[in-house]
């Protein structure tokens, strides 16, 4: 009997697993949606492809992308073209994914052919000495102004990394050591004391002592550290970690001589192009 019992229930449904919880299936990633690759690095680059493509195209592109990199990529195209491809944006539409993938690939393998622009010129300047730097800036004014004006949007020195957000500048100031940023800042007061009040409590006393350890005679060596600062941060900015943006496009930089560094320990007389095919 027990026999025919057990073969009467098999086929039905185990009752001491039917109250059981369902299986809880790990959620995938999204999917990678198209163009990641473009960062705050290679977008101005990306602009300078667009430039010929349709507003559809663009529309495309702009809609994959963050806001903070769509508005960059917008920003470089004429008042026209701009509300052409807003226009397009509006209208809600799909690509297939093959599609979609075979153009990204094209502007992927373009973008490596691009070279030049105002915004390599102005980080060439910018590392030059301030009088070679303002020499060729006169001279590019006086013979290519238009060109000149953009090559100032980019135009990015030492002074204007804090107009950066805090984000931005809490990230930097961990790729840099706090000798280094001690000696950049040996005089700049105002300039130290935003870097001071950023830093964790536990690192201010660290920062203050490289301050305070700094020689008198420092020998043009607060430019070569700015400089290289500044290189730090246009590496991060490649990467897309930062935005090198001016909070206050237009603006020169900021004053560098009021509140008195003393106050953060350091005292100067003490101690020391392949053709593009749209997809559609």
């Amino acid at each position: 009997e027990e026999d025919d019992l057990k073969k009467s229930d098999e086929g039905k449904p185990d009752s001491s697993k039917q109250n059981d919880p369902l299986p809880v299936l790990e959620k995938n990633s999204d999917p990678i949606r198209p163009f990641q690759f473009i960062n705050a690095g290679n977008v101005h680059a990306l602009a300078h492809l667009m430039v010929s493509l349709d507003p559809e195209t663009i529309a495309m592109v702009v809609g994959y992308l963050s806001s903070d990199l769509a508005t960059s990529l917008l920003s470089e195209l004429d008042p026209e073209k701009k509300k052409t491809v807003l226009f397009q944006m509006a209208q809600a539409r799909s690509l297939e994914p093959e599609k979609a993938k075979e153009f990204e690939k094209q502007i992927k393998d373009s973008l490596d052919y691009v070279f030049g622009g105002p915004q390599q010129v102005a980080e060439i300047i910018s590392q030059m000495e301030e009088g070679e730097g303002q020499n060729w800036m006169t001279e590019l004014e006086k013979n290519q102004p238009a060109l000149a004006e953009k090559v100032k949007k980019f135009m990015f020195r030492f002074e204007d990394l804090f107009g950066l957000s805090d984000r931005d500048l809490r990230v930097l100031s961990q790729g840099v050591s706090y000798e280094d940023w001690a000696c950049a800042l040996a005089q700049s007061g105002n300039l130290a004391r935003k870097f001071f009040e950023l830093l964790p409590p536990e690192s201010r006393e660290v920062f203050r002592q490289h301050l305070s350890l700094l020689p008198a005679n420092l020998n043009g060596k607060i430019g070569q550290k700015q400089a290289e600062v500044l290189k730090k941060a246009r590496e991060l900015h490649r990467k897309g970690l930062i935005s090198l943006v001016k909070q206050n496009p237009g603006q020169g930089p900021a004053p560098a001589s009021e509140p008195k560094v003393e106050n953060f320990g350091y005292h100067p007389q003490g101690k020391n192009l392949k053709g593009i095919i749209s997809p559609w």
